[in-house]
């Protein structure tokens, strides 16, 4: 092999490694998370209100023991969950957890007891 076909295969190489590298690295955060409301509360949650990373998102009718199908989001920057909830007897509990930053795709999970709201971080 000549010495300038040796210089073209590794440059194609390299460059195919560097395209490789940063498709990975873009391709590892969609920039989208997502959540789920979990009713573990002994009453029919009449309205839930979650707002995370500049968006509102509004659910009815949860009853106990169920949960809404996963929510998805956009992670513009660094945030956290800020959850309101009305239960049917008129009770309302708020609360602010979880934690969201730019560069990570987090699933959470937001637990609804009685007189307590949870975040769990999802594997």
């Amino acid at each position: 092999m000549q010495l300038l076909d040796k210089l073209v295969i590794g440059a194609r190489t390299v460059l195919c490694l560097l395209i490789t590298a940063a498709l990975t690295l873009t391709g590892c955060n969609s920039g989208q998370g997502s959540f789920q409301v979990q009713n573990s509360a002994r009453e029919e949650i009449t309205l839930a209100r979650v707002a995370i990373s500049s968006e509102d998102f509004l659910f009815q009718e949860i009853y106990p023991s169920e949960e809404t199908e996963p929510t998805f989001y956009r992670v513009g920057a660094d945030s956290s969950f800020v959850v309101t909830i009305k239960f049917a007897s008129g009770q309302e509990l708020r609360a602010k957890g979880g934690y969201i930053t730019n560069g990570l795709d987090l699933s959470h999970k937001i637990i609804v007891k009685d007189n307590e709201v949870l975040f769990e971080l999802l594997e």
